[in-house]
């Protein structure tokens, strides 16, 4: 099953529709989330678009640095905002998908 966030920050920061996982009807299809490095933007990609990213970084659609890949319990972190770069911004699980 997958997941959707919503990332919020205090500054007033939101970014919504934030895709991981897999459905449960498309199994080969899953999404991961990824923060830029430089931007701090966050990003869903298709892990079909890493396969082609193996040797290369994962790009920011944004300012194209290099993105991270976040992993583990993703609510619990808190997260550089893009708005203020202040580590406040936090995730949070609006729906799951399939």
């Amino acid at each position: 099953m997958g997941t959707i966030y919503q990332a919020n920050c205090p500054c007033g920061f939101k970014q919504i529709d934030l895709l991981q996982g897999y459905g449960i009807n498309q199994r080969e299809i899953g999404y991961e989330l990824y923060q830029c490095e430089d931007c701090h933007m966050l990003a869903s990609y298709e892990l079909s678009q890493q396969v082609d990213s193996l040797f290369k970084p994962v790009r920011c659609p944004d300012c194209h640095a290099s993105m991270v890949r976040l992993s583990g319990a993703l609510e619990k972190q808190q997260l550089c905002c893009p708005e203020c770069k202040k580590p406040d911004m936090q995730l949070t699980i609006t729906t799951l998908w399939d």
